[in-house]
């Protein structure tokens, strides 16, 4: 699979594309911008840097092996449909686009009889353009990927269904932008005590005394025996940023998750001691959640 097919010569587009070329692969590409500014700088220079330029969706997908679709999440129905007219079996359809894995199953059934890939980008290209961490999923996702990485790029295959790469991205931001939400609460909440600065050092210090997976995994397990616990001590602290007037949306939501695994029953699961794991605090949940 030599001959790979961009749509969407934006940021990203542009750097797979570069990458893609500079690894070894025949690209062509084509962005609709193009139709509206054909003598537009940016188009020019990479064609003058080996991307071949298609000027219409049929030219674009003529005798190419794969198809990256780098629009926008909003745009990446309209792009699959547009696409989906010259597209033949055997060719395969990667759908880049940063949409969440509803998205990327229906595009997967609006192109019936091509072969759909579901591929996430896990980070900003900005700094590590195509060698930016990407994942794969699909019945076609290993070859998607073993390909890919022969090419110049850093890609993991995760699953061999439509949706399970985009699930990640979607699912891992929960703890990600929560975390940035809560620490945001907590540093606002400080600064109204005067004690910004020595919430941020203990909170460095902290995250310091192991490392981040055993971290991790100390949250988890004993979140399941000290749930209960914790959400009443969330509730007072919920409590006391009120009486002083500050927002603790994040502080509310904490209490009412701890709240909602503690009813569960988990420390009478658990006889009262955290297990080892956090994928067994994880089971434990689901057996509960179950009943």
């Amino acid at each position: 699979m030599k001959n790979i097919a961009v749509i969407g010569l934006g940021e990203v587009g542009s750097y797979y594309a570069l990458g893609l070329a500079q690894g070894g692969a025949n690209v062509k590409a084509f962005d609709i911008l193009m139709l509206k500014d054909p003598e537009n700088k940016h188009f020019s220079e990479l064609r003058e840097q080996g991307i071949h330029l298609a000027w219409s969706m049929e030219e674009l997908l003529q005798d190419c092996d794969m198809v990256l679709a780098l629009t926008t999440a909003n745009a990446a129905v309209v792009t699959a449909e547009s696409a989906k007219p010259y597209l033949k079996a055997g060719q395969i359809y990667v759908e880049f686009n940063s949409a969440v894995p509803a998205i990327k199953e229906k595009i997967q059934g609006l192109l019936t009889g091509i072969d759909v890939v579901d591929g996430t980008t896990m980070a900003s290209a900005k700094q590590l353009r195509h060698k930016t961490p990407v994942n794969i999923s699909g019945e076609r996702g290993k070859e998607v990927s073993e390909t890919l990485n022969q090419f110049g790029m850093y890609t993991s295959y995760i699953g061999d269904k439509v949706g399970q790469a985009a699930a990640l991205k979607v699912l891992r931001s929960i703890f990600m932008k929560g975390f940035e939400a809560s620490l945001m609460e907590c540093l606002i909440s400080a600064q109204a005590y005067g004690i910004s600065e020595q919430i941020m050092d203990s909170i460095l210090e902290f995250f310091e005394t192991k490392p981040m997976e055993d971290l991790l995994n100390m949250f988890v397990t004993t979140d399941v025996v000290h749930a209960a616990r914790r959400g009443e001590e969330m509730d007072a602290i919920q409590a006391m940023l009120e009486e002083k007037g500050l927002n603790c949306v994040m502080t509310m939501a904490s209490a009412q998750k701890l709240h909602q695994i503690a009813d569960l029953g988990t420390e009478e699961y658990f006889d009262h001691l955290p297990p080892v794991t956090w994928q067994s605090a994880l089971k434990g949940i689901e057996t509960l959640t179950a009943k």
